[in-house]
């Protein structure tokens, strides 16, 4: 078994090395694991010759293994082992994710191998990436330990002097001292023995001795290393192997912890009796009596408030309980006449009230009211519902139903039209004239000076010289 620079150890490896060491378990020759050619996801093993269980395996045929597929996340580490039955097999690791991150195979800590079964011994080491479809040399490390191949020598042999060998008598055979004896290993029979449940320990200057192992001699372990097993209650665990996804664990008797899980959505954990819990929907009776300051957030809906009759309005009542009463007049307090923005009081609302009241409280006078209006085409007590024609909207004659023109106006007659115009109108006032303007022969009086620039003449023209 070849070691490199930051390899990690692992504890197949202390193991293998122990077993050949102390159990002469290991690989006389042979059994190499190799990767079968083109690489895909079968291996092969070489013929060869190893020592496992006190059993001596000889593998006269290449043997091929198949890996198992990949997983697609992350790598893990299978071993190639042969046990004292003389079958080789493929145990599976646990994918892992890599540590440290970016290293593979034997340089990695995790993922970690499995454990080498009994009464078997390792050949190999296989990384197997995440997703591999095929593996390659590179990816297969070495795990075999040598051993001498003594076991061998059982067999009848010739001497130098060509008799046959056989079995020395133990008389012929000298004291030795322990320096003698540089290879192999002591089969287990030849071990001391002792009671079980006792393990041999060193005993100092003295000679090792079985003892029973006591705390001390359990060294202090990182929780990493428990990797199988359950807790007990007793021992601060929870007693179960595994836990099923939701729900919670409780006491459920003396030192056990159980699962319990709702059974369906809206659930609430409740007390049926003394120490009795389960998962149920939660009752009126669950909730207590509550004062209102209680109620700090959100409003009740309608279908929640007290009902009453229509027309009746939730009332204070003073230190009592509000009631539903109907509204009176004192309930409405007095309000100013700018609150009244839209509407009409009917005449029924209006008091009675005589002249000197009406005529008040208006800014100006009926007269002053009905002055551009011709009264006389109205009969006697016909109120006119306007201040005057000139305010309304609609203004033709033909709106003033049964009244013509002539009756609503005081017509002009031809010579006060003339006389109005003569008084009123200058010639300035008119539109500037677009035809020629005929004077029938008549003399123009009273112009003022002329200049020369202001007569333009056509035809002949007089002028006179100044008197």
């Amino acid at each position: 078994m070849p070691f490199t620079i930051g390899q990690y150890l692992t504890k197949n490896d202390l193991d293998s090395q122990e077993a050949a060491h102390t159990l002469g378990y290991g690989v006389v020759n042979g059994l190499k694991v190799i990767p079968e050619a083109p690489p895909s996801m079968d291996i092969e093993v070489e013929i060869g010759k190893a020592y496992a269980a006190d059993t001596l395996v000889v593998k006269g045929a290449v043997t091929t293994l198949t890996v198992g597929g990949a997983d697609p996340t992350n790598p893990r580490k299978d071993i190639v082992v042969c046990n004292s039955a003389g079958t080789l097999s493929i145990v599976a690791g646990t994918p892992e994710a890599a540590l440290p991150s970016g290293n593979v195979g034997v340089y990695t800590l995790n993922p970690e191998p499995p454990s080498i079964p009994a009464n078997s011994i390792i050949l190999g080491e296989i990384w197997v990436p995440a997703g591999a479809t095929e593996i390659s040399g590179s990816e297969i490390y070495d795990k075999r330990v040598s051993i001498a191949d003594f076991i061998g020598h059982k067999a009848n042999v010739t001497d130098s002097h060509g008799r046959t060998a056989g079995v020395l008598p133990t008389g012929q055979i000298p004291g030795l001292d322990v320096a003698k004896i540089i290879s192999g290993q002591f089969p287990l029979n030849r071990m001391p023995r002792a009671a079980s449940g006792l393990f041999l320990e060193g005993g100092g200057v003295g000679n090792p001795l079985f003892n029973a192992l006591v705390v001390a001699n359990i060294p202090n372990l990182d929780a990493s290393k428990i990797t199988s097993g359950t807790f007990p209650v007793a021992r601060g665990g929870t007693g179960l192997s595994t836990l099923a996804l939701g729900g919670i664990l409780y006491i459920s008797a003396l030192n056990t912890l159980s699962r319990l899980a709702p059974t369906a959505a809206n659930r609430v954990l409740r007390s049926t009796a003394a120490n009795a819990l389960q998962f149920a929907t939660l009752l009126a009776a669950d909730i207590p009596n509550l004062d209102a300051s209680k109620i700090t957030t959100g409003q009740f809906p309608l279908g929640r408030m007290p009902r009453a009759a229509s027309g009746l309005f939730l009332e204070g009542n003073g230190a009592a309980d509000p009631i539903y009463n109907a509204l009176v007049a004192a309930n409405i307090p007095n309000l100013d006449a700018a609150k009244i923005v839209s509407g009409v009081f009917g005449l029924a609302r209006i008091p009675n009230m005589d002249w000197a009241h009406i005529s008040g409280l208006f800014p100006r006078t009926i007269a002053d009211l009905l002055s551009d209006h011709n009264l006389a085409h109205h009969g006697l007590g016909v109120i006119v519902p306007h201040d005057a024609l000139a305010s309304l909207t609609e203004k033709a004659h033909t709106s003033l139903t049964g009244v013509t023109a002539n009756q609503h106006h005081t017509k002009y007659t031809n010579a006060e039209a003339q006389a109005t115009v003569k008084a009123n109108v200058e010639v300035g006032d008119l539109k500037a004239p677009t035809k020629a303007l005929q004077m029938n022969n008549q003399d123009i009086s009273g112009v003022k000076d002329l200049t020369a620039t202001k007569i333009i003449a056509t035809t002949e023209m007089y002028i006179p010289a100044e008197p």
